[in-house]
């Protein structure tokens, strides 16, 4: 008996001191929460004040955000938005605030919560770089940091969010066109001179869908094959253009949700590698180099261009 008391007694104070730590950590965390909340809200403030100084009375949208983008708001006085927006660099996610002026342009960046290699991916981080943005209403033709790859992308990215969702804002709308609109534009300008298209095949799982002019049974200008593929953060999916001998006439992609690899659906000189080509890899002579540091959404194209010219393939039996 005396035995049992000897290992209970330990227990029951092992057990009394982890309730008495819980209740005590509760305490403080109910203490501190608001300060924290209340403290990460004045930077917040003090952010937004210094990405659009012209902005006055910050009011918190509520509609539809962009991909990435965490928050949102607009001014009183008219002067533009500012976004947080959030997006993986080499070392976890970084969080930054962009003011975006009534014109469409960037006013400023600041970083709010990063964790990336200092000296390295750090270097992408600091004002220099981030001034490079300051007065531009697009990213194309900013370079990223050399040696910092990964956060360079972060940061365009985010820049890039911040950018539609003020579009959004200020049309009172959706981000950028529907998908709808992408497809139509895309299979308008793979097949020139055609004044109307229609759906005149699609595959059995959905996933590839065959847009002409003509019908079924008749003939045809040339074809725009939409087609999907996995990449490194989702689904790709492009608009692919053949004439009627299935020579490429172009690729255009028109949905995903890359945010490494995105730089590649933007490549000219990787997307125009398919053009005039009638088969790619094994079934063709034709090698398609990938854009560098972005290998997955490199593949998922040439897949895309794969099942469109096996789409093709079929109609053409």
């Amino acid at each position: 008996m005396e035995k049992k008391s000897s290992f209970a007694a330990p227990i029951i104070v092992l057990v009394a001191i982890c309730f008495v730590a819980s209740a005590v950590l509760a305490g403080v965390f109910k203490i501190t929460d608001p300060l924290i909340q209340t403290r990460a809200q004045e930077a917040a403030n003090k952010a937004m004040t210094e990405v659009l100084p012209e902005g006055r009375e910050f009011t918190a949208f509520s509609g539809e955000m962009v991909d990435g983008i965490t928050a949102a708001y607009s001014t009183g006085n008219g002067a533009g938005t500012v976004s947080s927006t959030s997006f993986n660099g080499f070392g976890g996610a970084v969080k930054l605030m962009v003011g975006v002026d009534k014109d469409g342009k960037v006013t400023g960046i600041q970083v709010m919560e990063q964790s990336e290699t200092p000296g390295v991916g750090s270097n992408a981080l600091t004002p220099e770089y981030l001034a490079r943005f300051t007065g531009a209403d697009s990213v194309d033709g900013i370079d990223a940091y050399s040696g910092a790859t990964f956060t360079s992308k972060a940061v365009k990215r985010g820049v890039e969010a911040a950018l539609k969702q003020a579009a959004a804002i200020s049309g009172g709308g959706n981000a950028g066109p529907s998908q709808d609109a992408l497809i139509s534009e895309a299979v308008f300008k793979l097949i020139p001179g055609i004044k109307e298209y229609f759906i005149i095949a699609t595959s059995a799982d959905g996933q590839t869908v065959v847009y002409s002019d003509g019908n079924a049974t008749g003939s045809h200008t040339g074809y725009a094959i939409q087609a999907q593929a996995k990449g490194h953060d989702g689904d790709v999916k492009v608009i692919v253009g053949l004439d009627k001998d299935g020579k490429i006439t172009g690729v255009i992609p028109v949905a995903s949700s890359e945010t490494i690899g995105a730089d590649a659906l933007k490549n000219e000189a990787f997307l125009n590698q398919f053009v005039g080509e009638t088969a790619i890899g094994e079934a063709g002579n034709k090698t398609i180099d990938g854009v560098s540091g972005a290998t997955f959404t490199s593949n998922a194209v040439v897949e895309c261009v794969k099942n469109a010219l096996a789409m093709f393939a079929t109609l053409s039996k």
